[in-house]
């Protein structure tokens, strides 16, 4: 699905701005989502997953400085877990795992299984301890699958429901997608270069994330969104239900549609994007 990665990514995104938002977010700024790397594998991702993020941490006010560990002197774990994708923000990695039927969501010093914890995440691979043993899980190959989704605009009382769809999108903007979804193969992470976001913040809590795109505006249209639309609600929880709870991103890995609520113009419109490839 040529969205996978976008919607997981700009989930992903509002995430952590809502973990970082107690270290230095307010109202007057306008941060970027700055990851300095993240490798993500689709084909894996969207099998039978139920898993998303695990217990969350505290914010680490700090960037820390990784030992360099030569992780070829460090022996593949027989454990029988699957590296999805890796994200890493500096100060705390993240690592997508593949465990049985589930996709969990760790970071660094958490628990996967009982007495295996991540302890570093690299660009390819991750470094575990399995039981005091230092071992190491390198990312799974393959091609993401990206593909393009339907597009169709349907009228429900106030809202507008849109669906991503390429036989609605004209050549020049199907192409445009296609070498979009390309990058994406290459480095999800790239969606960076796509969307620009800001949190809004009342009375304390979190209103919403306003985005925008940054250098391509195609891909932002096709996927529904317009410049300064603000996502208030990714299915039926509010932003700041998910900001202040992370263990309700668990839920979103189950998911093959994403309904996502945002206010644009004083009017709220439903945003839907179907990642079930039928």
């Amino acid at each position: 699905m040529l969205f996978l990665s976008f919607i997981i990514l700009l989930l992903l995104g509002c995430w952590v701005l809502g973990k970082l938002a107690t270290q230095f977010l307010d109202d007057s700024s306008s941060p970027v989502l700055q990851a300095k790397n993240v490798v993500f594998n689709a084909s894996v991702a969207q099998g039978k997953s139920s898993y998303l993020f695990g217990k969350p941490d505290k914010v680490v006010t700090k960037v820390k400085k990784k030992p360099k560990v030569k992780t070829d002197e460090v022996k593949k774990t027989r454990l029988n877990l699957t590296l999805v994708g890796i994200i890493d923000m500096g100060e705390q990695g993240v690592a997508l795992i593949k465990q049985s039927n589930k996709t969990l969501v760790v970071f660094e010093g958490e628990e996967i299984l009982a007495n295996v914890v991540l302890l570093e995440v690299y660009p390819e691979e991750i470094v575990i301890s399995n039981r005091g043993v230092h071992e190491r899980l390198s990312l799974v190959g393959g091609k993401n699958k990206l593909l393009t989704k339907e597009n169709s605009q349907e009228k429900d009382g106030n809202a507008v429901k849109q669906l991503v769809n390429a036989a609605d999108l004209s050549q020049e903007e199907s192409g445009a997608l296609n070498e979009i979804g390309r990058a994406l193969k290459k480095s999800p992470m790239s969606i960076s270069k796509f969307i620009k976001f800001k949190p809004i913040n009342k009375d304390g809590r979190w209103a919403g994330v306003k985005i925008w795109s940054k250098t391509d505006k195609k891909l932002f249209r096709a996927v529904g969104f317009k410049e300064g639309d603000m996502l208030v609600d990714v299915n039926g929880r509010s932003i700041n239900q998910l900001a202040s709870n992370p263990r309700l991103w668990q839920e979103f890995l189950k998911e093959s549609q994403f309904e996502l609520i945002v206010e644009r113009n004083g009017q709220e419109h439903n945003v839907s994007v179907d990642l079930s490839g039928n």
